[in-house]
């Protein structure tokens, strides 16, 4: 059934009188009647100012300087090319030798920082971009702080430090374990521990009546927890003073660098340091080198002076070793070991 005027015409009327009645019924329904019309004028005079204020004649500014859009430099014909060049030019990096007057010791501090990057960046990074741009700001960031330790360590005098401070911890340190023993153990060392740990545990409550390194606690299971939040305090105030201005403000900076100094270079550092077996082996390692050169010096004298000895040479080498175990009782094997650093 179509809709047709009169029917259009009705349904006013029949509206309008509604309308009356439920205003007259209703007083207070006029107001909303009174804010729609006041709605509808506003939007009218609104969008007729718009038209009028915003909208400008096209043809009268067509040849004027505002009517043209101007674009950014670097996307114009003859700067593109540059641009380009110069973006790809900036993505190859080429780090700087870190010591340049050994290449040794700069390609050894490169595999080291790689290895740190491989184990500490890499390895959740990838994960997020495959882009090196990160890493290399990371790279850049640690050489620096290489470069300013390196640049204070040639300021210091290393035998000074070595005499004057070093050397005194080490001997007051074995002052204090020895006193720390004889009181556990007796003068003479005569009384014997069932367990070793608990051995340890006596002479660290003895030594210096208790009051031990931050980093070394009494219980054996929070010694991991404790070494890591003392180096990491460490770290801190290290990295306060090397790492340049620019960087060393960045609290996510001084986070990354924190945690990658600690946990990838100091505490696996300072477990081998601290592992016995290292020092028997490096010991072991070094005597026997000395041991084989002694041997090779005089067989060469026997040799010069007449008397028929085998030389040691490097066909001999092998040898020479398995004879350092026969002929000295210092040590148990001559092999030259490979620490392990798992």
């Amino acid at each position: 059934m179509a809709v047709r005027r009169r029917h259009i015409i009705i349904s006013g009327i029949t509206g309008f009188i509604a309308w009356g009645l439920a205003v007259d019924w209703f007083p207070t329904l006029q107001y909303i009647g009174y804010a729609f019309v006041a709605g509808a004028i506003s939007t009218i005079i609104v969008v007729t100012l718009s038209i009028l204020l915003v909208v400008r004649n096209s043809t009268s500014d067509q040849d004027g300087p505002a009517s043209r859009i101007r674009t950014v430099a670097f996307v114009a014909p003859e700067h593109w090319s540059k641009e380009v060049a110069a973006l790809a030019e900036g993505s190859q990096y080429r780090p700087a030798p870190l010591f340049p007057q050994s290449m040794a010791v700069s390609e050894g501090l490169d595999k080291l920082l790689a290895l740190i990057e491989r184990d500490f960046v890499l390895s959740w990074y990838t994960r997020i971009s495959h882009h090196h741009s990160f890493v290399n700001e990371v790279d850049k960031l640690l050489r620096a702080v290489v470069e300013n330790i390196r640049d204070r360590i040639a300021e210091v005098d290393l035998v000074q430090t070595t005499v004057a401070r070093i050397v005194p911890i080490l001997t007051n340190h074995l002052k204090e374990f020895d006193h720390a023993e004889k009181l556990v153990r007796g003068k003479n060392l005569e009384r014997s521990v069932t367990e070793a740990e608990d051995l340890d545990l006596a002479i660290a409550a003895k030594y210096r009546h208790g009051k031990l390194h931050p980093a070394v606690p009494l219980l054996a299971a929070e010694a991991e927890v404790a070494q890591q939040k003392h180096v990491q305090r460490v770290i801190e105030k290290v990295l306060q003073e090397v790492v340049p201005a620019s960087q060393s403000k960045s609290h996510v900076v001084m986070v990354l660098l924190r945690e990658i100094v600690s946990r990838a270079v100091l505490l696996p550092l300072l477990q081998i340091l601290a592992d016995p077996d290292t020092w028997n082996q490096l010991i072991e390692a070094y005597v026997c080198q000395l041991y084989t050169l002694l041997g090779f010096l005089v067989s060469r004298w026997s040799g010069s002076n007449g008397t028929t000895r085998p030389q040691v040479g490097p066909s001999t080498a092998s040898s020479s070793r398995s004879t350092c175990v026969s002929e000295s009782k210092i040590w148990t094997r001559c092999a030259i070991p490979k620490i392990d650093r798992s």
